[in-house]
Order: C-alpha cells, then structure tokens, then sequence
C-alpha cells in the first residue's frame, strides 16, 4: 500500500489540479455544514480555519 508521500510522487501536474479542486471543494463543503450547524465559533473549528490560513501563507 502506497503511503502518502509516495502517491503524491505519482502525481502528475494535471493530477495535482484535479486533486487541489476537490480538496478546495470538500474544505467549502465542511465550512458550509459547520455554519449550517451553528458550529462555526467552536474551538476546534477556529483551529482548523486558523490551520489553513497558515498553510496558505507558507509556501
């Protein structure tokens, strides 16, 4: 079984778009549930946000 790392080494620029389109896709997807559950103050929400916002600034 291939391990992270290795499939990402798979990838190939096409591959790599189409994976950042659904993973773009699923985070809205949770953002609107977590709203539509009135969740969107919770700690653990507020982490995960504050989680993207840093992987987002540094690459």
């Amino acid at each position: 079984m291939l391990n992270l790392t290795d499939k990402y080494n798979e990838l190939t620029k096409p591959n790599l778009k189409e994976l950042s389109e659904t993973i773009l896709l699923a985070a809205e997807s949770l953002i609107e549930i977590v709203a539509e559950e009135g969740k969107q103050n919770e700690q653990w929400f507020l982490d995960y946000l504050d989680e993207l916002n840093r992987l987002s600034v540094i690459y």
